[in-house]
């Protein structure tokens, strides 16, 4: 590499080898600390910008390169918002912020990490299935807990994850409120914190207890199992009660984010069991699975193996009568005959793939534990799991964020012709003109002809 003739080492460079220039940040570029104030932002700028000027430079290809760097750096650096966004976030943050003005680039950012997250670690965790069926099926040597290493290194990144996150407080808040909203907060990440270190412990005394490492039994095993369960089922009952004595909107409010005075009622005998049920029936059946589980493992001529999973059943069946109920109260709401007949066959079809993915994944799973015949194979058995991970990992990877692609760049657009459409009405007015409306903006045209300058096409 090598820097061009004359210039000061502590200006800006310029780099005739673009493979082996170092990263350089705009304060890099200009040639100022990241401390710098608007005035040695601007003075740095306008000597820097003298010597590779195109007035100057005349055709040199890597001085005009380095004179748009320059002008785009201190694009940024000079305006308080940019300059704030960028060390923040860096370029991609501002780039965004150029683009999606009205957004919180924050917010996108961090939806953007999440998706990315998710789908790492979903590739990640999708190996743990794999190597579970082809250790069941013997057909690798490996020990239990390298079979469950791809468990251990999401559950540790999870762990990691809930420790580093930040805590930020709004700015917006009383001070008493922030002061309870920390607490509050610390308390929940220190909560997530332990949930996820009980988890990563449960997953490895189950590798070392298959391996046979420690003599335990399956009761002490699964100890940190049912500590988040009762620490889960504790939080659920909890908020259950609280918005129980809350009740419920008389008549749902337009806006809630607004401080305003709305009627509630309390909720009814019928309404508070379906509360209930929803909520706590799925805990609960987890909660009893996993206590049959440790009778079944620690005494194994207890009870068989169909009688083991009997939540399982339970569960299915419940889900697939609240997915009926569900889409059946929905169904008056639609106008249409077409619209009910096309909505119909939609959740016939999720229905149908619901019932046998489940009902097979259960009858494969007893089949396999009750005999001893090897049969079927775990990779069969397993093949429901790899399904679900390989839609998670479409979901994540693919799907949603070119959904929230799409919706922003429609409503980018949408905005710009809002925009548009109200520059032009403006100036049309101030001119005293007549404004000719698309037939298809007639609604939004005002009703009052005589006072109105729009005219409708």
């Amino acid at each position: 590499m090598s820097q061009n003739q004359g210039g000061p080492s502590t200006g800006a460079s310029v780099w005739t080898d673009e493979e082996s220039a170092p990263p350089q940040t705009y304060y890099d570029i200009i040639g100022v600390p990241k401390d710098a104030d608007a005035d040695q932002i601007r003075k740095a700028y306008r000597k820097a910008a003298l010597k590779c000027h195109p007035d100057k430079k005349g055709d040199d290809p890597v001085a005009a390169e380095q004179f748009q760097k320059l002008s785009k750096a201190y694009e940024v650096l000079s305006d308080e918002k940019k300059r704030q966004i960028y060390d923040r976030y860096g370029a991609n943050g501002v780039e965004m912020m150029d683009k999606m003005p009205f957004l919180d680039v924050g917010m996108i950012l961090a939806m953007k990490n999440m998706f990315c997250m998710i789908t790492m670690l979903t590739a990640v965790l999708l190996l743990f299935p794999v190597f579970l069926s082809m250790k069941i099926d013997e057909k690798i040597g490996w020990s239990w807990p390298a079979v469950f290493s791809p468990s251990f290194v999401v559950l540790g990144i999870v762990v990691l994850a809930v420790l580093a996150a930040p805590s930020s407080d709004p700015e917006d808040e009383e001070e008493a409120d922030r002061k309870e909203s920390k607490s509050s907060k610390i308390l929940g990440k220190a909560y997530n914190a332990v949930y996820a270190i009980a988890l990563l412990v449960f997953d490895v005394l189950i590798a070392l207890k298959l391996e046979t490492t420690i003599s335990c039994s399956w009761a002490a095993v699964f100890i940190p199992w049912f500590l988040c369960e009762a620490s889960h089922l504790g939080s659920v009952i909890f908020s259950l009660v609280g918005r129980i004595r809350e009740g419920v909107f008389v008549q749902m409010p337009e806006n809630l984010d607004e401080e305003q005075e709305v009627a509630k009622r309390p909720l009814t005998a019928r309404e508070i069991i379906l509360f209930v049920f929803s909520h706590l029936h799925f805990p609960v059946l987890r909660l009893i699975q996993a206590i049959l589980l440790v009778v079944k493992l620690d005494k194994p001529d207890s009870m068989p193996w169909s009688a083991t999973f009997a939540p399982v059943y339970v569960f299915i069946v419940l889900n697939l009568i609240s997915m009926t109920l569900t889409f059946l109260s929905t169904l008056p709401q639609m106008e249409s005959p077409a619209e009910k007949r096309s909505a119909t066959v939609v959740f016939g079809i999720a229905f149908a793939i619901m019932a046998t993915i489940f009902s097979v994944f259960t009858y494969l799973l007893v089949r396999r534990v009750s005999g001893d015949d090897g049969y079927p194979p775990a990779a069969v058995v397993l093949i429901p799991v790899f399904f679900i991970f390989s839609i998670l990992l479409c979901c994540c990877g693919c799907f949603l964020p070119c959904m929230m692609t799409v919706g922003l760049a429609a409503s980018m657009d949408e905005m710009e012709r809002g925009a548009a459409g109200n520059s032009s009405s403006s100036a049309a007015a101030g001119n005293g003109e007549r404004v000719r409306v698309p037939m298809g903006r007639r609604i939004a045209a005002p009703r009052d002809k005589e006072t109105s300058k729009v005219t409708l096409v």
